[in-house]
């Protein structure tokens, strides 16, 4: 955001919109992610993916990975407290 970027946070966005004003959570299933993910990645130039704890085994983030790579889209991979600059696209971890 500092450099100008649009940034779209799936997870954070939806989670929060989820809750009710008594703190209860809807529940999204799959599809509806799916549906999400595609939209998602119809729409954005690139993807960053931030490499917290647990994203190597994200479904969701997987499946975002495959979207990018099939249309060509850039993909980069940020280590959390990493500086924007030191992201490497073409730096991609197993």
């Amino acid at each position: 955001m500092d450099d100008g970027r649009l940034v779209l946070c799936p997870v954070t966005m939806n989670h929060v919109a989820s809750e009710d004003r008594n703190g209860r959570v809807a529940r999204a299933n799959g599809a509806y992610w799916r549906r999400l993910e595609i939209r998602l990645a119809s729409v954005c130039d690139d993807l960053m993916v931030l490499m917290v704890d647990g994203w190597l085994d994200s479904r969701g983030v997987g499946r975002e990975r495959e979207l990018f790579e099939a249309t060509g889209k850039p993909i980069t991979f940020l280590k959390p407290g990493a500086p924007l600059s030191s992201a490497d696209p073409t730096d991609r971890p197993n």
